[in-house]
């Protein structure tokens, strides 16, 4: 005799039990538990008695412990949570908390485990889904034809029924979910349902009432592609619905008056299903609007906490001046979405919103600082050149006092700079002059130079930047490559150099050119002149090489400059060269013929 293994009756099983059962003779305690009978009882070789005539089942295979030394494999074990000891519980505490969860809590826990869902479908759980309906505000009532779980699943399943796509918009009088795509299905809906009405039904028999008024519809909006600005609505049918109303009118046994009960039944099952869906549909519209104010809250919260990581980083006193030029923060992405803002999703975004404030605050200055130029450039050109040096826009926007009204004033300080920049043109350039000679001046050989070293003929300077020519101290003062980005500048310097240039800095850009001095002490002293007064202002124009008509074609300044460049840097021989050399080179350079 074959010993079959048996599932005990429903009674007995535990809300796990899924293993095979013991014998019949074996008695259960406490039957409450989710896991009182998870243990499978085998069938062994010596229960089993092989006989011909009857029919061998094979038993269920137990799964072998695993044996072996050390400890599990880490990545295999069952990670154990909060709630790991929820299965453990009596049914009685179960139901209780059940009865407090949100119908949509209840259906994804439902989703867990086989065990939990058999608990929550079973009819003893009718009661935990009723409370759990009950508890939503505003919950149409339940139509009739379904119980709880099916109308729970139907609110709050968000799944289209047909595709399983997510969000799929509620269908409300067909009781169904279905998405967009989903509704152009070819042998589902219909937008015609007298094209299936069949060819034997008579089309005179009465009809008192609109088939709108007869059959479930579901209205959906269609937009076409060739005009994206118009839409316009249209009814759905299911085909499933047309066919059986069709069906119920199609008997030649039928009379009017039984037609007319048939029609007077499905208006009143149409007039339920459309209060349903009115009901449904302004229940679904008052969940929108509640949603929309937690998600605005959320967000307004997410870019507060944003600002206030900004402050951390030290942007406090930027945005607390002007908080207008980073109104537009709040449409950046990821800056106001309906989450949380986490330690770990503020470094995931700082990466972007660092880097957006850095180019909105140049862009502030750049517009500040071409306000500037252009008032700078209109009064130059207004007035004209007043002397030998005027000031560009980044030479004025370096003064003290300025710069920090450009990267740090008010509105209201910056319409008064403005407005008063154009008379302060001619103090602000002999002031810059004044100190920028000075820098110059510090820059000489000698032990506390006068100011009348640098009109001298034979002070000459050179740019450490570049290949530029040798500068007389008048070029110097306003020479581009003397600008350079000091080391230890400020952030708020940085952004200042990428909008108006590094400020002028003679420590780091220029020094004195004594090469261009030894070669203009040479050639005054070649033309019988004394370099210790001849002056810049005397020399200029001056012309060593002329053509047979005497118009010049090398000047002094040309001279030094070709004299102290070989082409790729200075020469060091002027200093072994003697007067009478110099003539010699300098009638070496004027040996070329001239046309007239």
């Amino acid at each position: 005799m074959v010993k079959v293994c048996t599932w005990h009756s429903r009674s007995q099983l535990s809300l796990g039990a899924q293993a095979i059962s013991s014998p019949p003779t074996a008695t259960y305690s406490n039957p409450t538990t989710m896991n009182s009978y998870r243990q499978s009882h085998s069938v062994t070789g010596a229960d089993v008695k092989l006989s011909p005539s009857e029919n061998y089942v094979a038993p269920t295979p137990t799964k072998r412990r695993r044996t072996g030394c050390g400890a599990p494999n880490q990545a295999t074990k069952r990670r154990k949570g909060k709630l790991s000891k929820l299965p453990d519980m009596p049914l009685d505490i179960l139901y209780e908390i059940f009865s407090l969860l949100h119908p949509q809590d209840l259906l994804k826990i439902s989703w867990t485990t086989k065990a939990f869902r058999r608990v929550l479908t079973n009819i003893s759980s009718r009661t935990v889904w009723m409370n759990s309906l009950a508890s939503v505000e505003g919950l149409p009532s339940r139509p009739d034809g379904m119980n709880e779980v099916e109308y729970a699943n139907f609110l709050f399943n968000t799944l289209c029924q047909c595709c399983y796509k997510p969000r799929a918009p509620i269908a409300w009088a067909i009781y169904s979910r279905i998405c967009k795509d989903c509704q152009h299905i070819e042998g589902t809906w219909t937008v015609n349902p007298w094209s299936l009405m069949p060819n034997s039904f008579h089309a005179i028999r009465p009809f008192s009432k609109k088939l709108d008024e007869l059959l479930p519809t579901y209205t959906t909006s269609l937009r076409p592609r060739s005009r994206r600005r118009l839409t316009w609505n249209r009814s759905l049918y299911l085909k499933a619905d047309v066919e059986a109303f069709f069906g119920r009118l199609h008997a030649d046994a039928l009379s009017d008056n039984d037609i007319a009960t048939i029609l007077e039944k499905d208006a009143q099952l149409v007039r339920k299903r459309n209060e349903f869906a009115a009901a449904g549909q302004a229940w679904e519209a008052l969940g929108e609007a509640e949603r929309a104010i937690k998600r605005e809250r959320l967000k307004s919260l997410r870019y507060k906490r944003v600002i206030e990581k900004l402050k951390e980083e030290g942007w406090a006193e930027e945005l607390g001046r002007h908080p207008s030029i980073y109104a537009s923060l709040e449409y950046m992405t990821g800056v106001r979405v309906a989450k949380p803002l986490t330690a770990k999703a503020w470094e995931e975004l700082k990466p972007s919103v660092l880097p957006w404030m850095n180019n909105v605050r140049k862009g502030f200055i750049s517009r500040r600082v071409g306000e500037l130029t252009r008032i700078i450039e209109s009064s130059q050109l207004h007035l004209g050149p007043t002397s030998d040096f005027s000031l560009s826009k980044d030479d004025i926007c370096w003064v003290p006092g300025i710069r920090e009204i450009i990267t740090g004033g008010s509105n209201e300080e910056f319409k008064e700079l403005k407005a008063g920049l154009a008379g302060r043109l001619p103090r602000l350039t002999d002031e810059v002059k004044a100190v920028r000679s000075a820098a110059l001046l510090s820059l000489l050989p000698y032990e506390n130079p006068p100011a009348e070293e640098l009109s001298l003929a034979t002070t000459w300077f050179k740019c450490e930047h570049g290949s530029c020519q040798a500068l007389q101290p008048k070029g110097a003062l306003g020479h581009s490559c003397f600008k350079r980005a000091s080391s230890d500048a400020s952030e708020s310097d940085r952004y200042y150099m990428d909008s108006v240039g590094p400020p002028w800095s003679v420590s780091q850009g220029v020094s004195f050119h004594k090469e261009a001095a030894g070669f203009a002490r040479q050639l005054i002293l070649s033309d019988g002149g004394d370099p210790e007064t001849m002056t810049h202002e005397k020399m200029d124009g001056f012309g060593f090489v002329r053509d047979h008509n005497d118009a010049v074609i090398e000047t002094f300044d040309s001279m030094v400059q070709a004299l102290v460049s070989d082409g790729s840097g200075e020469t060091q021989f002027w200093m072994t060269l003697t007067p009478d050399e110099v003539s010699g080179l300098i009638s070496l350079l004027g040996q070329h013929e001239f046309p007239s």
